[in-house]
Formats: C-alpha cells, sequence, structure tokens
C-alpha cells in the first residue's frame, strides 16, 4: 500500500497496540484482529492513502507478530513501535446468551512500552495525533505537545473520572474534532449542567464537535454551524463495534484535506462527509468485529 507522501499531515497514533478477540456463546474464538479505536482509526487512514505511523508497542507473540505484519502491509509507519518479550494485550468479548458481549482484558501488562520521552522523540511537529482516551500518557501527550490532535471519547467513564474544571483543562480548545457517542454526549451534558448542545460545544471548544446517534444518525456543531444528519435507510446490524471509528476516519480524512485548501467545515463538507461515510459504516456493521469488513 503506497501512502500519499505529498500530504502534510502524517497521522500518529500513541500507545500499546491491542488485539480484540471475539468469542461465540459457547467460548469459541470466532475472529481476533487489531483493536483500539484510534489505531482503528489510523488503519484505515493508511487505506485512504495517508502518511500514518504508529508511536507504540507490543509483544513478539503470535498476536503482536501478525498484527506488526497487517499494519506494515497497509503502510503504516512502524519504525517507532517497541516489540519487547511479553504477550500482546488483549481484549476479550464474549457474547452473552441475551446478545450482549462481556469484555475481559487479558495479558494486561502494568506498565504502557510506551514513555513520553517516546513521543517527544518521534513525533513531529507537524503530525496529527490520533486519540481515544485520558489515560497519563495521554494527558501528557494534551498538555506537552502543540500538535494538532483529535479524539473520540467512547465511554462515559473516561469523563466522569474527572471534575468540570480538570475536564476543561484536559478538553477545552485542545482539540480540532472531538467525536463522542450519545452516551459521553449525555454524560458530558449533566455533568456541566449545560442547558442545550451548544453549551457541550462552548465548553469543548473544539473546531468540530460531532454527537454520533449510531443507526439514528449523527450531529455535526462548530462555530458557525449546525447540523443534525439522519441516516435514512440503517443497515440491519450484526456487529457496531467499529462503526463509530470508520465514521471517524472518513469524518477525519477528509477534515484535513480541507485544511490543505484552506477549508473550514460548512454545510457542504458535512454533507458531501456524511454521505461518504454512509458506504462505509454500513460494511463495517454487517461483519463480526470494528475490522471485519477489510478481511
Amino acid at each position: 500500500m503506497k501512502n500519499n507522501n505529498d500530504s502534510k499531515y502524517r497521522f500518529v497514533a500513541i500507545g500499546d497496540i491491542v488485539i480484540d478477540c471475539i468469542y461465540d456463546k459457547e467460548n469459541n474464538l470466532i475472529t481476533a484482529s487489531g483493536g483500539g479505536s484510534k489505531f482503528n482509526v489510523i488503519t484505515r487512514l493508511a487505506l485512504y492513502g495517508n502518511n500514518t505511523a504508529l508511536i507504540s508497542g507490543c509483544g513478539n507473540d503470535e498476536y503482536g507478530q501478525k498484527e506488526i505484519s497487517f499494519l506494515n502491509s497497509i503502510g503504516v509507519d512502524l519504525k517507532h513501535t517497541i516489540i519487547e518479550n511479553v504477550n500482546t494485550r488483549i481484549y476479550e468479548l464474549h457474547k452473552l446468551k441475551n446478545g450482549d458481549y462481556e469484555s475481559k482484558k487479558k495479558n494486561w501488562y502494568k506498565d504502557s512500552i510506551v514513555t513520553f520521552d517516546n513521543v517527544l522523540n518521534n513525533v513531529k511537529s507537524d503530525d496529527v495525533i490520533i486519540m481515544d482516551s485520558l489515560h497519563e500518557l495521554d494527558l501528557n501527550v494534551i498538555k506537552k505537545t502543540s500538535n494538532k490532535k483529535v479524539i473520540d471519547l467512547g465511554r462515559d467513564k473516561i469523563v466522569k473520572r474527572f471534575d468540570n474544571e480538570q475536564l476543561s483543562s484536559i478538553l477545552t480548545n485542545n482539540f480540532e474534532i472531538i467525536q463522542v457517542n450519545e452516551n459521553v454526549y449525555k454524560a458530558l451534558f449533566e455533568k456541566i449542567r449545560a442547558e442545550n448542545i451548544y453549551d457541550v460545544y462552548d465548553f469543548l471548544q473544539p473546531k468540530l464537535l460531532i454527537v454520533t446517534y449510531g443507526s439514528k444518525g449523527a450531529t455535526f456543531i462548530t462555530d458557525n454551524g449546525f447540523w443534525n444528519m439522519p441516516i435514512k435507510d440503517p443497515a440491519k446490524e450484526i456487529d457496531a463495534t467499529g462503526a463509530g471509528d470508520a465514521f471517524f476516519s472518513v469524518v477525519i480524512d477528509a477534515y484535513f484535506k480541507n485544511i490543505l485548501e484552506n477549508k473550514y467545515p460548512d454545510e457542504r463538507y458535512v454533507s458531501d462527509t456524511f454521505e461518504r461515510s454512509l458506504p462505509v459504516t454500513k460494511k463495517v456493521v454487517l461483519k463480526l468485529g470494528a475490522r471485519g469488513d477489510l478481511k
């Protein structure tokens, strides 16, 4: 896979590689592939022809080797990925009789292989950092680097960990794009005692805020616009695990291509991006696993 080396931006994800293992009701392994929201986004950005890289780490076991081989095959720059003599982190998803999944962590070694020094030594000034959590390493990246950043906050417990002042210092005016799902949006709304969606946008102050509502659609908000984008013909979902990541990758790809032309989100950007995302996310939800459609 040849990447577009003429692009100004390189998209970078930081942190330890994780493998998603999905099991059926009888506890049989159905599928195993790389996971983690930021890594799923990087994967798709690479497939769109963007320059991508990881400042990362994993084990030298079979799972780690297969993921490294896959990422290398699609053109992700892995020269700053550290491979150590450990088992790669695994996120197990066990299907329950009611159809829901129970999650378990496995091989979750205590300290990240990646240190903040690794980040400082290898991140470039014009890199765009893709984020999905607010752990200690993430907080250092936010506070101590001046790079453009985007973040997908997929769990409400991420925002519940902090008080309003802490959350403001972490998120406010620090991101080009913030994407939240409906649950995180509700948690933020309640936490800051918002009266409407504009209060949430004003609290976070990204260039672009997106609230996703699963198969119902999404809302885009900027300084100069508000757009509700419904999905008129939703797919019959088999597994919606990676739909938000796939959607976010399209949003990011289009946003930064527009910036290169000095264009910022407007009604046309929202309409074109949303329409482009629909066939991508439909393919994702018809397969098992966040990257099932890529196999």
